[in-house]
Order: structure tokens, then C-alpha cells, then sequence
């Protein structure tokens, strides 16, 4: 029997955990969408719904603070889990809880859908090297388990660059630059930024992670990695510079150099688009539309509009 395939007319089942935020929640909105898909998510009694509200009617949702790992799977079966669930470790919260949801939580996530016969594994990764921070080394540390696991058949990482696009978490670095550059603070500090980074789309992540879903059939069992970006470096600097001007900002004084560069700076990230790109996957939007997007995006919501 093939990888993927069930012996019913029903439609398979992905199991996403993280889709209440920022990625978790564009995928899931695409899987609805497409029709294609019985879906179901992992989430807390606290989480926000804000992203997802007008989805709930057409989804089922388990607590796991409450239900606890196996409900979904006690619920009927799951052929697809998606790992969104991520903690950057910024903020108050510790290291505890960056270990907590980038290793132990999509450990208890793996078992669970290896007790439960589950077909495929897919895990929203991190291009960045495990040296770099504690959210990195997390996220190496459970790939390292994904790639030795004894199931489910079907294991795959998608090590993803630098995303962005309209609506992302203000923490993040290129919507932090647009919301600057859009209420023209008066001054931006930064590194020397000549770091190299691949800045990709949002809606071409998501149309990877749809791609990987979609050609499962074609994989071989086992473990697999993807680099999802654009394929293209930019200089930070460069990145900054790009937004002021498309946002005809006049005022903020962009000081580069005043911040110094981390302990363990990856000064260039550039993913390698061969393997996705057998999958027949290329990023369809360019750097600039897809700042523009955010921009339009970021104005709206602050009442900007130029």
C-alpha cells in the first residue's frame, strides 16, 4: 500500500500542531480551503483563536492541557501531523518553556503518532545552526529524534529561512523594520548588517509545506529534509534600506552599527532549493512584493494608508 493512501473514501486527517499562530494558522487556512483535507488542531485552553475564528466550524480542535496528547488520535484515524508549535525564546518566558514547546512537547507529539499508526511526520525546522541560541538547539536536538525515530514511515523537515509577510508577530524582524519604518520612529538601531539571509513569503512556506503534504505518495519511507526559502541572499542592510524606500519614510535615521553583532552571528543563510525544487516547489513572490504586501498590510491596520 502506498504511503498516504487510505482504504476509504474519506478524506485524510492532518493533525496541526501550532495553528494558532502566525505560520500554523496561513497553513491551516490553506488546507481548509483546498477542501482536500479533514482537519484537526492542537492547541491550550489559552490560546488565542483570534487567526483562526472563522475556521472553527469547519475544524476540530483538542486542549491539550486538558485532553492531553492521544484525544485526537483516540478521535478516529490520523494519517498527517504538522509541528507549527514553536517558542523563540524571546520574552520573559525561559528557556524551560523554549525547550518545552521546540523539544519536549513534539516529542510527546512523535510517540503519540507512532503509537497511533500514523503515516507522515512533517516539522516546521530552522535553518539556523544549533550553536546559535537555545530555540535553535532545541529545534536541532528534536530533528535529531525525527531522523532516528522508528516512525511514522514518512519523517520530514522543513528548515526554514526567514519568513515574513502581512500579520506576522511584531518580534519578528522584518515586520518590526516595516512597523518602524511605517510610523516613522525617529531612529533605528541596528548591526552593521552585512549578515547575508534568505527572505522568503509566507504564502510560498505555506505552498511548501502543501507541496511536501501533496507529493507524499511519491516519497520513499524514511527520513527527509527540505531547505524551504528563496534561494536568495540579501544583505540586512540592504533589507532595511528596501523598506524605507517603500515607504517613502523620510525620517528614521537607520544607525547601523550600533548594535554589535550576537556571540555566534551567522553571517550568511541562504537556503539550497534542490531537493524541494524536484518537488516541482519555487517561490513565486519576490522580495519586493512581498514587502509591499506587508507594508499595504501594516498600514491599513495602523490607519495609515499613504
Amino acid at each position: 500500500m502506498l504511503l498516504g493512501t487510505n482504504s476509504t473514501m474519506t478524506k485524510p486527517t492532518i493533525l496541526i500542531a501550532g495553528a494558532t499562530g502566525y505560520l500554523g494558522s496561513r497553513l491551516l487556512r490553506s488546507l481548509v480551503e483546498s477542501g482536500q483535507y479533514d482537519c484537526a488542531v492542537l492547541k491550550r485552553c489559552t490560546s488565542s483563536l483570534d487567526r483562526i475564528d472563522d475556521l472553527l466550524p469547519a475544524i476540530r480542535t483538542f486542549d491539550i492541557d486538558r485532553d492531553g496528547l492521544a484525544a485526537p488520535f483516540d478521535a478516529g484515524p490520523v494519517e498527517i501531523i504538522v509541528n507549527c508549535a514553536t517558542n523563540y525564546g524571546r520574552g520573559p518566558t525561559g528557556r524551560e518553556a523554549t525547550i518545552a514547546a521546540n523539544l519536549t512537547f513534539p516529542l510527546g507529539l512523535l510517540d503519540a503518532a507512532n503509537r497511533h499508526g500514523a503515516a507522515m511526520f512533517v516539522q516546521a525546522d530552522t535553518s539556523l545552526p544549533p550553536d546559535v541560541s537555545d530555540y535553535a538547539l532545541a529545534k536541532h536536538q528534536f530533528g535529531q529524534w525525527l531522523d532516528r525515530s522508528a516512525g511514522p514511515a514518512l519523517r520530514v523537515r522543513l528548515r526554514l529561512e526567514h519568513f515574513f509577510g502581512p500579520g506576522d508577530d511584531a518580534s519578528k524582524f522584518v515586520a518590526y523594520v516595516i512597523n518602524t519604518m511605517v510610523t516613522s520612529a525617529p531612529k533605528l538601531p541596528l548591526t552593521p548588517g552585512d549578515q547575508l539571509r534568505d527572505f522568503v513569503y509566507v504564502d510560498d512556506v505555506v505552498d511548501a509545506f502543501r507541496t511536501v503534504i501533496e507529493s507524499r505518495r511519491d516519497f520513499e519511507p524514511g527520513a527527509h529534509q527540505f531547505p524551504v526559502g528563496s534561494g536568495v541572499g540579501t544583505r540586512i542592510r540592504d533589507l532595511v534600506t528596501t523598506v524605507k524606500q517603500l515607504t517613502d519614510n523620510q525620517t528614521t535615521d537607520i544607525d547601523f552599527g550600533a548594535v554589535a553583532y550576537r556571540d555566534n552571528e551567522v553571517m550568511r543563510s541562504v537556503a539550497d532549493l534542490t531537493n524541494i525544487s524536484h518537488l516541482a516547489w519555487r517561490p513565486q513572490t519576490s522580495l519586493e512584493d512581498g514587502l509591499r504586501q506587508t507594508i499595504d498590510f501594516e498600514r491599513q491596520r495602523l490607519g495609515r494608508v499613504a
